[in-house]
């Protein structure tokens, strides 16, 4: 949101052509009989391109771009919502939670966001290369598919190969696709009767991460590892006393502890829900200025959990130490808690919640201390 808002900004600052009109200060209107000879760059909470532009779009806009003229140039649109019912003569990018093409783009197709719909009247000339969470892909393309989707439709006629990585691939009735189907995907794909593949159709399994990925994997838990012993140590140097009594603080009140870790833990997860709900009740515009307010905020909350979670080992590890040898000193004892902490973040299937757990009691250890902890 931060970077929409940003991206806005420096788009509105620049002078729009003439024929370019704003409507009530938040809608830009290139009308039906405008024709721009020159690139547009458009900002606001709503942009409709009724009319020809012989150069460039680049848009921006808080609420939805939609594009039912001639863009002869390319289009770079990023917004929440997007749709193209006319013609671009040049490629489409957009960045867009939905994204819907029932016209005509005479270039590349490229879009990243939730969803992706291009309809059966619709064409790309060249390639569409998709990321997203859905995409229903039933207009013609004249060269290939490719991206990363969770869910892909494809129907019409593809001129070149279909390449995807995707949870589900179906491929619907009418399907002609002139070169290769390739796709990953842990299940295989539903094929309709009439769907027609004229090259070879390739289903490629997820694989499991091979051995130098693995040793990948180790190494990072093996640097993250002595990063936290490092952590700790430097803190136990620091601040002695607040880390002795923070390990203390949940050796005897540890539901209390974890109980804080999570609430703290929540402020910045609930801030941003608390944003989202405000866009998803109300218009953007009318709501950006607290969710601009909000977001920052989260943000901040969100490095100060980071950071307590960062430290989160300290008083877990500590107290863990203190439990097998309470007489050795808070160095020894922490050397001797934190590889158990370790081992129970490397147990499989659990590991995670365990570490979970464990760093949200340490988060919250340093907030419950009182004076019989020091």
């Amino acid at each position: 949101m931060g970077l929409l808002v940003a991206v806005g900004a420096l788009v509105a600052a620049l002078p729009l052509p003439a024929l370019a009109q704003r409507v009530q200060s938040n809608v830009v209107l290139v009308r039906a009989d405008d024709v721009i000879t020159e690139d547009l760059y458009a900002a606001g909470n709503t942009i409709v391109v009724s009319g020809v532009i012989e150069g460039d779009l680049i848009a921006v806009a808080f609420d939805s771009i939609r594009i039912d003229g001639v863009v002869e140039g390319d289009v770079i649109a990023l917004s929440s919502r997007v749709e193209v019912t006319g013609r671009i003569d040049g490629a489409l990018r957009v960045g867009a939670v939905s994204t819907v093409v029932e016209g005509e783009i005479g270039d590349d197709f490229f879009v990243g966001g939730f969803s992706v719909q291009t309809a059966a009247s619709s064409s790309v000339g060249r390639d569409v290369l998709a990321w997203a969470r859905t995409a229903e892909l039933l207009g013609d393309v004249g060269r290939d598919i490719e991206g990363t989707q969770r869910t892909t439709r494809v129907a019409g006629q593809v001129d070149g190969d279909i390449d995807v990585t995707t949870s589900g691939l179906t491929l619907l009735p009418g399907l002609r696709v002139s070169g290769d189907v390739r796709y990953t995907a842990a299940a295989p794909a539903t094929v309709a009767q009439t769907a027609q593949i004229d090259g070879t159709f390739v289903r490629a399994e997820a694989l499991e991460p091979n051995l130098r990925v693995r040793g990948v994997q180790l190494l990072a838990q093996f640097v993250a590892a002595l990063a936290g012993l490092g952590i700790g140590l430097g803190l136990l140097w620091a601040v002695p006393e607040r880390s002795i009594a923070a390990a203390s603080a949940l050796a005897r009140r540890p539901l209390v502890a974890l109980a804080w870790g999570v609430g703290v833990a929540s402020v910045p997860i609930a801030l941003v829900i608390v944003a989202v709900g405000l866009v998803s009740v109300t218009s953007l515009s009318s709501s950006g200025p607290v969710v601009l307010v909000l977001l920052p905020v989260a943000i901040a909350a969100g490095a100060v959990v980071l950071i307590g979670l960062l430290t989160a080992p300290v008083p877990v590890g500590l107290a863990v130490g203190s439990r097998l040898r309470p007489g050795w000193s808070s160095y020894a004892r922490y050397v001797l808690g934190f590889p158990i902490v370790v081992i129970a973040w490397l147990l499989p299937w659990v590991g995670g919640i365990v570490l979970t757990l464990l760093g949200l009691a340490g988060l919250g250890a340093w907030l419950v201390v009182d004076d019989r902890d020091e």
